[in-house]
């Protein structure tokens, strides 16, 4: 998740960069931002953010956090564009910005262009499999305060081994971040002996709530037979429907299980699985023999975390002109 928690991280990351470079003065920092996009207007990651990074750097400044530095920044929409965000790296760089935070969607292309220009980036929320292996060093200075969404193998894995379930089947989305998950699963799965019966994947394009044709309903007749638990890679939209599939197939008695996983770092608790309109009801029912592997929540109670939240809504809606009613 690009937490607003994450956004403090990146500051003193940044902070301890400088520390090393011996620099002293004024260091401006960049923000990426992508605002807007394929996902709309005000892009999950991107209005989340802003008002965090705003009161970061406030809070190092008026603290003095290290002695030497005022902090200085601007910012720019990428739209999520890695097109935009290039040129934005390359205007960053020419007007003697120190690093940039950021981009907020890709991060392969950025971040090798960046390390290109000896330029630090610190990716607030970036699941590209490019810099996901730190032994090819073709990112110097490329960081990411978020782990990459495979990472949930391990904690998949830890389950299976506690229950002691030795056979599964495995049904992943094609795209590039649950294929990467499926295969650290896989390696860890087959050095712990655990057994997996049935593969497939499917297409991530399918709408469920379009009308499009569910793709489960063949992989549930091929797989059943030889399968009680399913792990299910894929965004909450295709688990919730794989769930009603095998539910409207008279499955979900007792004698399957279904594995999710939440690999979400967008926005934390923003996918409610039992809510899908028209078919809440029966969703509320298989949900009932579903099981989701999560990320821990942060270590703060709800009226802190809520609290420090609505700060940072204001600050995004003062400072950035976000409509702080879409957060």
């Amino acid at each position: 998740m690009a937490s607003p928690t994450t956004v403090f991280v990146v500051i003193i990351v940044f902070l301890t960069i400088l520390s090393a470079a011996k620099a002293t003065g004024t260091v401006k920092i960049g923000l990426m931002l992508p605002l807007y996009g394929e996902g709309g207007p005000y892009q999950p990651i991107g209005r989340t953010v802003p008002g965090a990074f705003d009161l970061a750097v406030q809070h190092v400044n008026e603290k003095n956090v290290i002695n030497g530095y005022t902090l200085e920044w601007s910012w720019k929409n990428t739209n999520c564009s890695t097109d935009n965000a290039l040129i934005d790296i390359m205007e960053f760089w020419e007007d003697g910005y120190f690093g940039i935070v950021g981009p907020g969607c890709s991060c392969v292309h950025e971040g090798r262009v960046a390390s290109s220009v000896y330029m630090p980036m610190i990716a607030y929320m970036c699941n590209d499999d490019g810099v996901y292996d730190k032994e090819v060093f073709e990112f110097p200075t490329f960081f990411r305060a978020t782990p990459h969404g495979s990472t949930v193998a391990s904690p998949i894995v830890t389950l299976y081994q506690e229950m002691g379930w030795k056979v599964t089947s495995i049904i992943a989305s094609d795209d590039q971040i649950y294929q990467s998950t499926y295969y650290t699963v896989k390696t860890l799965f087959d050095s712990n002996s655990i057994n997996i019966m049935n593969y497939r994947s499917f297409n991530s394009s399918f709408k469920p709530d379009n009308g499009d044709v569910s793709p489960f309903l063949d992989i549930i007749t091929e797989t059943a037979v030889t399968t009680r638990i399913y792990l299910f890679l894929g965004r909450q939209p295709h688990l919730q429907q794989f769930a009603i599939d095998m539910e409207n197939e008279g499955l979900l008695k007792g004698d399957y299980l279904i594995i999710g996983v939440s690999i979400d770092f967008q926005l934390r608790n923003s996918q409610d699985y039992t809510d899908t309109g028209v078919n809440s009801e029966i969703t509320r029912q298989a949900f009932k023999s579903v099981l989701i592997v999560e990320l821990q929540q942060p270590a703060m109670n709800n009226t802190e975390l809520e609290s420090y939240i609505a700060v940072i809504r204001n600050r995004s809606a003062e400072t950035f002109g976000i409509d702080n009613t879409l957060t």
